[in-house]
């Protein structure tokens, strides 16, 4: 204090001083014991406390707060100065309990959370970018390791014709052999340069009306040959009626293209590989066992259902249900880089397809591919009106994919043939 507390109004304590004595007195000196005394604290005190001659209170553990300490006295006769007397006593806050240490605190609190949550989301980002990272990786390899097994079969063939021209053998055959396959290295080399497409999968579909008697009948052409070579029946099973459908034609051929291979490589001579468009697996018997179905049928969606089946080495069920994923064999029977199946099973999971395969070891195997066919089932952007505007032309509408396609066979087939042609 700068003054005496006589002359003091207001007194500020701190929260250590929270216990303190008041001591008061009246300035009448006759008879002064027989002064009688009250006081109440306002602030803590509802009623006055009359204590008589008593001259000091003490105060113990006040809470912080504005208090007035109020005292009054009467003489000895007993008459009373309601007036009294009084000061105005205030008790600071400890730091901790002042506002401004609150505001510091919830400041931290909140830097602190915000400094994890910013730490974690980055921890996630992070996991998210490793693991986007890592699914284009996956995505990448098998782009390329695809494209490296289409590479393969051209690249023999071309030099198989070198040989040819060197020993001045067939050179017309030859160089329409190196022809078909160096344009068929070049579209490979297309689908390399259209990778970023692909990235985050396959490739837009481009879906147009196209005549599924037609599509199937030329797929099947290609393998005309092959079967002559090998003293084979490739039994094609259309419907009489055209069977008009919304399809990604090149999609279909690649994954035909495939199947059909596979039928023809793991079949025995004078077999038989049937290739057949059904409307409906309602009634579709067979007398093997339903090894394994890869997607399922959506409700309301229509499909139509192509079915590849040849009189091969078949499958064991336990075997079976590694068959579509990528670099699995079977067994050491089952000869191939172990890549055509996981990508026909990429291409009709992209087209919204689906997969049955029937087999049974020594008898044979059956694959039916399940595509949706209608336009409703397709987006707009995935409609192309360019090759079959109103089915304009459609029996003339494939020369190019029928090109295209010639050059996809795939080792077995076109190979047999260098062969059948050479000798």
């Amino acid at each position: 204090m700068t003054q005496q507390i006589a002359a003091t109004d207001e007194i500020t304590l701190a929260h250590d001083q929270a216990t303190f004595t008041i001591a008061y007195t009246a300035l009448n000196f006759i008879a002064s014991p027989k002064n009688q005394f009250a006081y109440k604290m306002l602030g803590l005190d509802k009623d006055w406390n009359y204590v008589k001659d008593v001259r000091s209170v003490t105060y113990t553990n006040l809470s912080p707060g504005d208090y007035i300490f109020m005292v009054k006295a009467a003489n000895n006769d007993g008459v009373w100065n309601e007036t009294g007397k009084g000061i105005k006593i205030s008790i600071l806050p400890p730091f901790w309990q002042r506002w401004w240490f609150k505001v510091i605190i919830v400041s931290l609190a909140l830097g602190i959370a915000s400094f994890y949550l910013l730490l974690y989301r980055n921890l996630e980002i992070r996991k998210l970018k490793s693991l986007q990272q890592e699914e284009i990786h996956d995505v990448q390899s098998q782009y390329f390791t695809n494209i490296s097994h289409e590479f393969r079969a051209p690249l023999t063939l071309i030099m198989g014709a070198l040989e040819n021209i060197r020993n001045n053998q067939h050179l017309e055959k030859s160089h329409r052999l190196m022809e078909r396959n160096a344009e068929r290295l070049s579209g490979l080399i297309n689908e390399v340069m259209d990778f970023q497409k692909i990235e985050s999968g396959l490739r837009t579909l481009q879906v147009s009306l196209s005549n599924m008697n037609v599509l199937l009948s030329d797929i099947a052409e290609d393998f005309a040959e092959l079967a002559l070579q090998r003293n084979m029946k490739l039994q094609l099973e259309l419907p009489q009626i055209q069977k008009i459908a919304y399809c990604d034609r090149k999609v279909i051929e690649k994954i035909m293209l495939n199947l059909l291979d596979n039928a023809f490589k793991f079949s025995p001579d004078q077999s038989t590989v049937r290739f057949s468009l059904l409307s409906s697996l309602k009634y579709h018997q067979t007398g093997l066992d339903h090894l394994l179905q890869i997607n399922q049928a959506l409700p309301n969606v229509h499909y139509c259902h192509i079915l590849v089946a040849d009189q091969g080495i078949g499958i064991h069920k336990e075997a079976s249900k590694g068959l579509f994923e990528r670099f699995y064999r079977i067994s050491n029977e089952h000869m191939g880089s172990g890549i055509g199946l996981a990508f026909v099973k990429s291409l009709v999971s992209h087209h919204r397809g689906y997969i049955n395969v029937y087999s049974r070891k020594d008898v044979g195997t059956e694959i039916i591919v399940s595509i949706p066919y209608r336009r409703s089932e397709y987006r707009s952007d995935e409609i192309s009106y360019q090759d079959n505007p109103g089915l304009k032309g459609m029996k003339g509408s494939l020369p190019q994919s029928r090109k295209t396609r010639a050059l996809m066979l795939t080792n077995l087939k076109s190979i047999c043939l260098m062969l059948r042609g050479y000798s």
